[in-house]
């Protein structure tokens, strides 16, 4: 081999080894900087605090309406309303008292303390005479009356009516008095309506 072939030979193998040097050290220094850095981003640090909680949402819209429920049960009966009426009527014909006092011609008992409305009736019939005939409807002192002056011979109805509270059980009577005789009274009826508050006036 000649001479000139030994420094090509040798000018070769140093490019080489020095290549392979530089290759190696690359490779080390970037292998051993990037092990820190996989490190570091394998290791979790501290959680921090806990942010503010955000302002609140608006509201959603409403949704559809679901379908109805089923019919609860009926509930219990309540107690009995202040309402009740109690009556009584007399149709046989009775004489009106020619006394000068009022005669009773019929009682209705009224079983409870409570106010009322109540109603009177009754059919004068006049005989042979005219006459002057009152009648009045008397609940406890209260009363409502009338009078008339009916000729011979002729029916007259006559209607009362007043209100009364009671402060327990007690009597209403329709009563009637005749300045003549033959005077009779028949078709008499009481009625009286319990009601749950009572409000007169007068004037």
């Amino acid at each position: 081999m000649s001479r000139l072939t030994r420094i090509t030979v040798s000018v070769t193998i140093v490019a080489a080894a020095f290549a392979l040097a530089v290759v190696t050290g690359a490779g080390g220094a970037f292998s051993a900087s990037s092990k820190p850095a996989i490190a570091a981003s394998k290791k979790s640090g501290t959680p921090g605090p806990r942010g503010p909680r955000g302002p609140r949402g608006s509201r959603g819209r409403t949704g559809p309406a679901g379908p109805a429920g089923p019919a609860g049960a009926d509930g219990p009966a309540g107690p009995a309303g202040p309402s009740a009426a109690v009556a009584r009527s007399v149709d046989t014909i009775a004489a009106v008292s020619q006394s000068g006092d009022f005669g009773t011609l019929v009682t209705l008992d009224i079983p409870s303390a409570g106010s009322y409305a109540i109603f009177g009736k009754v059919v004068i019939r006049t005989a042979g005479n005219a006459s002057a005939v009152s009648c009045r409807l008397d609940a406890q002192g209260d009363l409502d009356d009338t009078a008339l002056n009916p000729p011979a011979q002729t029916f007259n109805p006559v209607s009362l009516e007043l209100v009364h509270t009671f402060s327990g059980s007690g009597t209403v009577d329709l009563q009637c008095a005749a300045s003549a005789a033959l005077v009779t009274a028949f078709h008499m009826k009481i009625i009286a309506i319990k009601v749950g508050s009572l409000s007169t006036s007068t004037g």
